[in-house]
């Protein structure tokens, strides 16, 4: 079992300027001992707005990895 299981963290974004998308905090949260990206943006709406917005994003477990161009490699180079 993840020692942080059901738990996360958000750090503030310092590489966000002030007009862009990007979220203000960034960070991970492990949720059923799978670590996910967490987001947050500060919301200034009022009313029924809600005052931040979370996004979590699962990891992409199934995704294929990119093809390596190995045409190129001899032999002799191998690691094995």
């Amino acid at each position: 079992m993840h020692p942080y299981n059901n738990n996360g963290a958000l750090w503030c974004n310092n590489g966000k300027v002030i007009g862009d998308m990007r979220p203000d905090y960034v960070g991970e949260i492990t949720i059923d001992n799978v670590t996910h990206k967490i987001a947050m943006w500060r919301g200034n709406r009022g009313g029924s707005h809600p005052e931040y917005n979370i996004k979590v994003t699962a990891p992409d477990v199934g995704k294929p990895a990119a093809p390596i161009d190995v045409s190129n490699i001899k032999e002799d180079e191998l690691p094995f």
